[in-house]
């Protein structure tokens, strides 16, 4: 029997009243450990953490919420603009779901872009950190792998074949799937409608052509942005300066 138990929890968040789909194992007397998740197609909570919610369902209370605009939690409707005004609502909301349950501190998790939430989260709100765990976090100027790149672009010919072969390329050892991979591909793009699972990848952009960065900012004709997949020519718009240092780096490709 699963371990595992889902609810749905609606809270008030600065942007307005959320709801949460939220994964829950382990005893709630356990350290509290927020399991974020990283974007792509057909992504959920339980999709990236399921299996590690059931062999530490003995050691924490693991909490792995649908982030917002994924899954069957609340998609903003019309989006924020940017990764960085979408990572500030979700932030925003993580903490209110967390004032929600009446946790006052956890240890984070964060997978992909879930490590760039949890880096901004641990920025704004230091005092609701103990520990902080980083899974390929998402943010760093690099260029964008032809994987990645997939990615970014998959609804622009989403089959459960593309879902199969992007599936193999994420993980160390393909046949780990068996026979298994086309049902699970399968399984994911029977997931919410295209629109309610893109998160922050915003409209479908044309491939990238070329990077050349500088000390303070990253240029492209046109390209690609390494950290919000903008396809804006120019310096990043994700990297404009708040003129503070609560500004995430995360966010910021200077």
């Amino acid at each position: 029997m699963s371990t595992i138990s889902t609810t749905d929890v609606t809270t008030a968040a600065p942007s307005g009243e959320v709801t949460f789909h939220l994964s829950v194992s382990g005893d709630p007397s356990f350290p509290p450990v927020l399991w974020l998740h990283g974007s792509g197609p057909g992504v959920t909570a339980l999709t990236n953490w399921e299996r590690v919610l059931e062999d530490l369902a003995g050691d924490f209370h693991n909490l792995a919420p649908d982030l917002i605009g994924y899954g069957d939690s609340t998609h903003p409707d019309p989006p924020p603009e940017g990764l960085k005004a979408f990572t500030d609502l979700r932030v925003d909301a993580l903490v209110a779901l967390l004032d929600r349950l009446g946790i006052d501190q956890v240890d984070l998790v964060g997978n992909s872009m879930g490590g760039i939430i949890s880096l901004c989260f641990t920025l704004a709100h230091p005092h609701r950190v103990r520990r902080i765990v980083l899974m390929g976090a998402g943010g760093a100027p690099v260029p964008i792998t032809p994987e990645l790149l997939s990615l970014i672009l998959f609804y622009e010919d989403p089959t459960v074949e593309a879902m199969a072969e992007l599936m193999t390329t994420f993980v160390h050892d393909p046949t780990a799937f068996g026979d298994d991979l086309h049902a699970i591909a399968a399984e994911r793009m029977a997931g919410p409608p295209v629109p309610r699972s893109r998160g922050p990848i915003g409209p479908p952009s044309p491939p990238a052509t070329r990077y050349r960065s500088t000390r303070t900012r990253w240029r492209r004709s046109p390209s690609l942005c390494s950290s919000c997949t903008a396809t804006t020519t120019g310096s990043c718009p994700s990297s404009a300066a708040s003129g503070t240092r609560r500004s995430c780096p995360a966010l910021d490709s200077r």
